[in-house]
């Protein structure tokens, strides 16, 4: 029993988390990507890596799940808090009968 507050809270955590999940993918391929030998201007044999997508693809997936792990939770004591709010109310309600 979730009102407009909680699902729009429950959906702002639900696109965090897709959108972060996605966009770590796509860094982590790129980051794979880089991974190799290129050549310069004068024809000199580089050496390249990918490992700074690698790591930033790690940080956007970490940081994407721990905001969806806390908006929900905050989703779930909001709901936890209004049950205990209409138990009380009526517990209230039969004792002043």
């Amino acid at each position: 029993m979730k009102n407009t507050s909680e699902q729009t809270l429950s959906f702002i955590a639900n696109f965090i988390l897709t959108v972060g999940l996605i966009a770590g993918a796509i860094l982590f391929f790129v980051g794979i990507s880089q991974f190799g030998e290129t050549r310069d201007v004068w024809g000199r044999v580089q050496e390249t890596t990918g490992w700074a997508q690698l790591l930033l693809s790690a940080y956007v997936i970490l940081i994407s799940v721990t905001a969806w792990a806390l908006l929900s939770v905050l989703v779930n004591i909001s709901n936890s808090l209004k049950e205990i709010n209409k138990k009380t109310e009526v517990n209230h309600t039969n004792q002043e009968e």
